[in-house]
Formats: C-alpha cells, sequence, structure tokens
C-alpha cells in the first residue's frame, strides 16, 4: 500500500507546486503531524466524506505558498475525490482551499504540529473550503438525484511559553461537512451517512507542559452532529479525553 508519495516544485517561497498523494488542505488537525501531536489521537469524527481509500489523504495537484513575511499562507488543491464506484454519480473532481494567518511566530510548513513544546510563540487562524460537484446520488437504486458536497472550516492555534511557568497550549476548530442532505431519500448512498457523512461538530484542546521536566498534561472535548448515525437521525455525541505525555527525546 502506499500512504504518501509526492513530487514537490519550489519555484519560491510564494510558489510551490505539489503532485501526487498526499494530505488535502483542508483541517487543521488532520494536516498535523501524526508524530508531532496534542492529544493521543486526532478527532475520530473529523475526516471528510466520500473518499474510497484513506480519507486523510487524495491524490492531485497542490498550490502553496507563504506572503508577507510567512504571516500568510495560501493553499488551493485540484484532487481525485470521489473515484468512480458502483454508486458514484460521476468523477467529478475535488476543490480545496485554505488560508491561515500567523500572528506571532510563522507557521510556514505544509503541515502543522500539534505543540511546539515551547520552541515557539504561535497565534495562528485559519480557514478553509472544500467542494465536489455532483458527489452522491440521492437514491443509489435509481441513479437519481444528484447532490453535491461542500464543506468549510475554521480554527485556531495557541502556543505561548512563559519564562520559568511552562508552556500553555489551546487549540480549537469547527466543521460541516454537507451533502445536501443526501441521506434522507428511500435508498440513500450507504457513504452518505455514518462517521464519515454528512455532519458538523467542534472540538477544542488545552495543555500546560511542565517548565523544568518534559510532562503536559492535556485534555480535548467535542462535540458532533451526524445527519444519521447507527440508524439514528440527528445523532449527537459528546466526547472528551485527558491525558499526558512524557517526552524521553522531544517528538522524536
Amino acid at each position: 500500500s502506499l500512504l504518501d508519495a509526492r513530487f514537490r516544485f519550489t519555484v519560491s517561497e510564494a510558489l510551490n507546486v505539489y503532485a501526487g498523494k498526499f494530505k488535502y488542505s483542508f483541517s487543521r488537525e488532520n494536516l498535523e503531524a501524526c508524530e508531532m501531536p496534542l492529544t493521543l489521537d486526532r478527532s475520530l469524527f473529523m475526516t471528510v466524506p466520500l473518499l474510497s481509500t484513506n480519507p486523510t489523504r487524495d491524490t492531485g495537484v497542490s498550490v502553496l505558498g507563504n506572503l508577507f513575511g510567512e504571516r500568510f499562507q495560501y493553499r488551493f488543491d485540484v484532487m481525485d475525490g470521489r473515484k468512480s464506484d458502483a454508486n458514484a454519480p460521476s468523477s467529478s473532481l475535488r476543490y480545496s482551499a485554505r488560508v491561515h494567518l500567523s500572528l506571532l511566530d510563522p507557521e510556514s510548513d505544509y503541515g502543522y504540529r500539534g505543540t511546539y513544546l515551547g520552541e515557539k510563540k504561535v497565534l495562528t487562524f485559519g480557514a478553509a473550503v472544500q467542494q465536489e460537484p455532483n458527489a452522491i446520488y440521492t437514491d443509489v437504486a435509481a441513479r437519481s438525484g444528484r447532490k453535491d458536497y461542500s464543506a468549510y472550516t475554521f480554527d485556531g492555534f495557541f502556543e505561548y511559553p512563559m519564562k520559568g511557568a511552562g508552556t500553555v497550549t489551546l487549540s480549537s476548530a469547527y466543521m460541516k461537512y454537507d451533502l445536501d442532505h443526501a441521506y434522507l431519500s428511500a435508498n440513500p448512498d450507504p457513504k452518505g451517512v455514518g462517521l464519515n457523512g454528512e455532519k458538523n461538530g467542534w472540538y477544542a484542546k488545552a495543555a500546560y507542559l511542565l517548565p523544568s521536566v518534559p510532562l503536559q498534561f492535556f485534555g480535548r472535548v467535542e462535540q458532533w452532529k451526524f445527519a444519521q448515525l447507527n440508524n439514528f437521525y440527528n445523532q449527537k455525541i459528546n466526547w472528551a479525553a485527558i491525558g499526558a505525555n512524557y517526552y524521553l527525546r522531544g517528538q522524536n
């Protein structure tokens, strides 16, 4: 199996082109490196709908760059999205656009970190949209009623080391994934419901890293509303976790 493979073309700091299979430009938490998280895992509920294989990655082309002294970053993707299968209306491309503004130290890489372990002072606000036309049928038996997929998110990340008093980290995001109520028909597409179907929700994370010991306490809360989950319409889930990270060799 292939997780990531991409060509990277750097014209300048303001213009980079990536091509291959890699993380799409949408939610911050998905773009946070899996080896540099804050909490033990990413959200169980925030992955996008209708991707055929790995819901955290897609295949295509991304253009991105950093402007204004790396304070502002833009991204634009054109990717496969939902590939043709028995229930797909067509094989349309999926488009994503994301921007962020860093008010303190810049976050200029393609990916983010869940924590910088007090190495940077960060205050970043981001937002993204995603869209794929003709992504799903309302009635898969009759192959009728084409509906589009669209989504948006906005997020914020704050980390601040206090001299002699440790490091505080705060992170939060809201996401909405819309399939234009395709799930309400008598024969809905199975991919339009469930954990990766139509939904909206938010998470908030917080952590405190001790000043002289590499011990970081964390917690997170999430609230989600699913169009249909486990045969219940408008199913709501409240989820919370607490824990701690002890860093033996930093993020290695």
